[in-house]
């Protein structure tokens, strides 16, 4: 049996090796985040959008082509029979100065759960805080404790996340289950699926290297004479859940053989 000095080899080898395929396999531990570099950039195409408060408040807004995965969202959220307010818009695109106006209404204790203006993802269009239920007496971006298992509670949620938001590739913030990030990734699968473009072009569309005026990839395609074609993104690659399996399947293996070689020590 082990000693405590095994133990305590063991415990750091295994933190070594998950943080080495960490790396390799899954890149940044907050993969789900859109890049910070990438928060600086002014979406080139927003749109308005059908929204949680309703005309005439305030309009809230997304940048293409995530609004219209949040059309679909909507849409699939309807073939299953749920209905307004489940999953309608709560925040999408924010500028510099509504996020200061957010960071400034936040008391210094309170802004771990608001990022400072120029790191939002919400700078960039491409993340939803949508509607996911709330506790009574708690507004539905409460990061209470209570109001977050509420939250993940509801048959709603359930069905969001399990079947509705890996359609598209979508990205939840662990603690807020009213946050969802469409990054590159997402935004690329979305438009070969969609439009049946190829990859190089998605790609160039995604990091702003080809601009679509007013987000009409349709037009587009017809006045460049863009070649369809039959794109299966699942198979493009392992993708980043695949990434996922992969690391932990390796660092199981790994982490069983160091046990197996210790324990016989």
């Amino acid at each position: 049996m082990f000693d405590l000095l095994g133990s305590m080899w063991l415990q750091f080898s295994i933190y070594i090796v998950q943080s080495i395929f960490g790396w390799l396999f899954i890149g940044d531990f907050d993969m789900a985040q859109i890049p910070i570099e990438q928060r600086a950039i002014v979406p080139q195409t927003i749109f308005d959008v059908e929204n949680y408060y309703k005309s005439p408040s305030p309009t809230r807004r997304l940048a293409w082509p995530t609004n219209e995965i949040y059309l679909k969202i909507l849409e699939d959220a309807k073939a299953r029979g749920i209905g307004y307010p489940w999953f309608r818009l709560i925040s999408g695109y924010r500028d510099l100065a509504t996020q200061q106006r957010l960071w400034d209404r936040h008391p210094t204790k309170d802004r771990s759960v608001i990022a400072p203006p120029g790191r939002s993802s919400h700078h960039t269009g491409h993340t939803m805080d949508l509607f996911v239920g709330a506790k009574g007496g708690y507004s539905p971006t409460s990061s209470a404790s209570e109001n977050v298992s509420h939250m993940r509670s509801q048959r709603e949620y359930q069905i969001f996340k399990n079947e509705i938001a890996p359609k598209y590739g979508l990205w939840e913030l662990s603690s807020e289950p009213w946050h969802w990030e469409c990054d590159r990734e997402c935004r690329k699968t979305y438009l070969m699926s969609e439009y049946q473009i190829p990859e190089s072009l998605a790609q160039s569309i995604v990091t702003e290297q080809v601009h679509i005026p007013n987000g009409d990839l349709v037009a587009f395609i017809e006045e460049h004479g863009v070649t369809r074609v039959a794109n299966d993104p699942q198979k493009e690659g392992l993708g980043g859940f695949g990434k996922v399996l992969v690391g932990t399947a390796i660092v199981s293996v790994v982490s069983y053989l160091l046990y197996t070689v210790l324990e016989e020590a």
